[in-house]
């Protein structure tokens, strides 16, 4: 366990002041404590509009498929999830999400 999160430390760099620092020219970032993760309700229903035949056109609103988000998720995300609960204090612990717009 100690090996792992000092990969993920080594990853991320954080120098302790607000500023982000441009990885890759990614222009999106954004970061979760664990511990919101972990209290999230994923038993709420949504209306997925995915349309897997055309990725780039939505299902119209009232032809999608109704489900929770924890079957959107898929049992991997939650297997990642207890991961990350055991890395450290989860109040203290975030999951940083950077991305190009």
């Amino acid at each position: 366990m100690e090996k792992a999160a000092a990969q993920i430390e080594s990853l991320w760099e954080f120098n302790g002041t607000t500023e982000w620092p441009d990885h890759e020219n990614n222009t999106s970032a954004t970061w979760y404590l664990v511990s919101e993760l972990l209290e999230f309700d994923y038993d709420v229903e949504f209306e997925n509009r995915r349309n897997d035949a055309n990725r780039d056109n939505p299902h119209p609103p009232g032809r999608g498929k109704r489900m929770t988000i924890r079957e959107y998720l898929k049992p991997k995300f939650f297997e990642d999830l207890l991961i990350l609960k055991r890395l450290g204090d989860p109040d203290k612990t975030r999951v940083v999400i950077s991305f190009a717009s």
